[in-house]
């Protein structure tokens, strides 16, 4: 049982023994049992309350008691040396395919360029051919209607 609950189970009990063992002292000073009652309801509650807020600061520090295990753990696992070399290893890969990449696309990027000078260079030349393939075609017509 949570001790903060049964401190103010304790505490409820004794007022009411106290209230019960002095209902005659409480009539001859002039407070009736339902302004005690009423005076002991709220203290219970007052008591209630503190219970709770008690409670809820407990389950905090609980939670965060596990979040920082948690961390913890977290901490150890990624100090062991073995993850740190796989760690170190990871990240020289990336920076290394990083690298690559960037003389890929450059390589891409020169690839590209080529590839449209020779298709220039290929269809101008295919252009010289088709205008020589006319004028011989041209030549040959000549010939033959002659």
């Amino acid at each position: 049982m949570n001790p903060y609950k049964s401190l103010a189970l304790a505490r409820a009990r004794k007022a009411f023994v106290y209230v019960n063992q002095h209902k005659d002292l409480s009539l001859a000073s002039g407070l009736t049992l339902k302004s005690e009652k009423s005076l002991l309801c709220k203290e219970l509650k007052e008591i209630k309350d503190k219970v709770q807020i008690q409670k809820s600061l407990t389950d905090k520090h609980v939670n965060k008691e596990k979040e920082t295990k948690q961390m913890l753990d977290s901490l150890q696992k990624y100090s062991d040396p073995r993850t740190l070399d796989i760690a170190r290893t990871a990240a020289q890969i990336r920076d290394n395919i990083k690298k690559m990449r960037k003389y890929f696309v450059n390589d891409y990027e020169e690839l590209r360029v080529a590839h449209i000078v020779i298709q220039e260079r290929f269809n101008n030349e295919l252009q010289v051919k088709r205008d020589k393939n006319v004028a011989l075609q041209s030549k040959l017509n000549r010939i033959s209607v002659s």
